[in-house]
């Protein structure tokens, strides 16, 4: 964008954000130790008022393999627009939709007696070796499958405490969950955004939706049904993304809620689900 000339539009009084986009696995995630190289391309861009919005297409690669494109919607915004946003909320139709949902029911494989869990219950879903059994409950010792199929460990962990979870709740019957996350000023996702500019990325916000499904696979059991397992995402289905609402570096609150829209048990156990976070 500033090799375009952005800046001389914006003089440096506005601030880079994303406004979402579209994101499709093509293959598997890449693994530890593995070079990611990404191309990007400005594809179209748009005049709104005084704001240029851009569109990019990135397409990521390891080696020559494409595995993951990204379609997103960005651009330079004044504090005034900033602090106006008032972030998403569903529309009429949208609604009236939400209401012709045939509920549906799903028998977990495992019973937990809890339904919420506190910060040290996600520590041990996130060590080295996870410990199941320590956060659900005996019933759900391992038995020698999946031993490292977890939580993301420190410090990428995106959620403090899991407030609710209700298996038959949800527009669909399948799944609703509430869990929290107290940002620190201090910590080192403010400050790897832009230089100067400390914002909480977007992606942190869709990676703390994303434990959160792993948390609900892992509390249904599904990883009994596998063995020597990895979390992956759903090759060639398009996940879209929304942000309507910076979060500034400061002492925040975020809540993550998830409504699931579907459980399958082939070819691999899989959730879908619809993920909102708010602060």
């Amino acid at each position: 964008m500033s090799y375009l000339g952005i800046d001389f539009e914006a003089k440096g009084e506005r601030s880079f954000r994303a406004l979402g986009g579209t994101i499709e696995f093509r293959d598997d995630l890449p693994l530890p130790g593995d070079t990611m190289r990404c191309e990007i391309r400005v594809t179209s861009s748009a005049k709104s008022n005084d704001t240029t919005i851009y569109f990019i297409t990135c397409d990521y690669f390891v080696g020559e393999r494409y595995f993951l494109e990204l379609k997103l919607g960005v651009g330079l915004f004044s504090e005034e627009q900033l602090k106006g946003a008032k972030g998403i909320s569903l529309t009429k139709i949208e609604k009236e939709k939400r209401q012709k949902i045939q509920k549906q029911y799903f028998e977990p494989l495992r019973s937990c007696h809890k339904s919420s869990f506190e910060f040290q219950d996600l520590v041990h879903l996130s060590s080295k070796k996870p410990n199941l059994a320590a956060c659900f409950g005996e019933q759900y010792d391992r038995i020698g499958k999946n031993p490292y199929l977890g939580l993301p460990t420190l410090p990428i962990l995106m959620l403090d405490r899991v407030i609710s979870v209700d298996p038959r709740g949800g527009a669909w019957g399948l799944g609703l969950l509430v869990a929290e996350k107290t940002l620190n000023p201090e910590h080192w996702y403010f400050n790897c955004h832009f230089k100067g500019d400390f914002c909480l990325p977007g992606a942190l916000m869709s990676e703390g939706c994303i434990q959160l499904i792993q948390f609900y696979i892992l509390y249904l059991g599904l990883n009994t049904l596998t063995n020597n397992a990895r979390f992956q995402p759903i090759i060639n289905l398009p996940q879209t993304g929304q942000y309507r609402g910076q979060i500034k570096r400061s002492e925040t609150k975020l809540t993550c809620e998830l409504e699931v829209t579907e459980i399958g048990l082939e070819p691999s156990p899989f959730i879908k689900a619809e993920g909102r976070v708010n602060k």
